[in-house]
């Protein structure tokens, strides 16, 4: 069997793909996965690659460089201080979405609460939470069964506490009553020109686009999560910048007092939450 000497054959496949989506440091992922090496490792204890690891690693590059995003390929992501399976099937977990958390973190503490995750996707927000506070009661929900099911996977693999349920929005729990209530809707325009950006246009649309010029699942979360939550609880959300007033109009017309507005580490406004009076 043929092998090559990794820390070599990066350098090759830089030079190679130095014009193309796939980037050294995607590339320096690939191969750590594939051997199962720390990304420091190939360089200071650079190992073998077979043929077949090779076929492999120019499989993934291909991918890459045709636009699927490097947390499909490798089939994993780290969020927050967890590490998530991904697929097609689940938006590819932000950094920006931290903000929601760090912000709820900030704000609650340990004491127990009765939380909702409306719209989970791969379980970023409520497995996160659920690893920091470990005395709350965590729901949370997706009306996509294929979705769902890498939610529950990734519960099972961390070994964390969330009800998942499968339904649209908050329907179903009119007549609950939540501490807090955190989603991360659909809000891009139909026609945003990003959806054609690299990595996005593998990324399941209706996670991604809303209508109404993208408010309209932020709307329906909004004025339905006035009927689920306590009085004095809470709502956060994640929305574009540009829709903040929208945002804080829909709020005020919803029962919501309290607006707060947070900036995520671009200085773009990405979360705000709302007081339920």
């Amino acid at each position: 069997m043929k092998t090559a000497n990794t820390l070599n054959y990066l350098k090759d496949l830089f030079f190679i793909n130095r014009n193309e989506n796939c980037k050294q440091l995607d590339i320096e992922f690939m191969i750590s996965s594939l051997l199962n090496l720390e990304r420091v490792d190939l360089y200071t204890n650079p190992l073998l690659m077979s043929d077949q690891q090779k076929e492999e690693l120019s499989s993934m590059i291909s991918r890459r460089n045709h636009g699927e995003p490097l947390a499909y390929i490798l089939g994993t992501k780290g969020f927050w201080n967890i590490n998530l399976k991904v697929n097609k099937h689940v938006l590819v977990p932000r950094p920006e979405t931290e903000l929601i958390i760090q912000e709820i973190l900030d704000q609650f503490d340990e004491k127990p609460l009765i939380v909702l995750d409306a719209g989970t996707g791969s379980g970023c927000i409520a497995l996160s939470l659920a690893n920091e506070r470990k005395q709350w009661s965590i729901f949370a929900n997706d009306k996509s069964k294929k979705a769902l099911r890498v939610a529950i996977q990734n519960k099972k693999k961390l070994k964390l506490s969330v009800n998942f349920l499968r339904s649209d929005w908050l329907a179903p729990f009119a007549h609950e009553k939540f501490d807090l209530i955190v989603s991360n809707p659909p809000y891009i325009k139909e026609d945003d020109p990003c959806l054609e950006e690299d990595g996005i246009m593998y990324e399941p649309l209706t996670s991604l686009v809303s209508e109404g010029s993208g408010l309209n699942d932020l709307k329906n979360i909004i004025t339905s999560s006035s009927t689920c939550l306590k009085k004095g609880g809470c709502l956060f959300v994640e929305h574009a910048p540009w829709q903040t007033k929208g945002i804080r109009n829909i709020f005020r017309e919803s029962s919501f007092m309290e607006m707060r507005v947070f900036r995520d580490l671009n200085g773009d406004e990405r979360v705000s939450s709302a007081v339920r009076y």
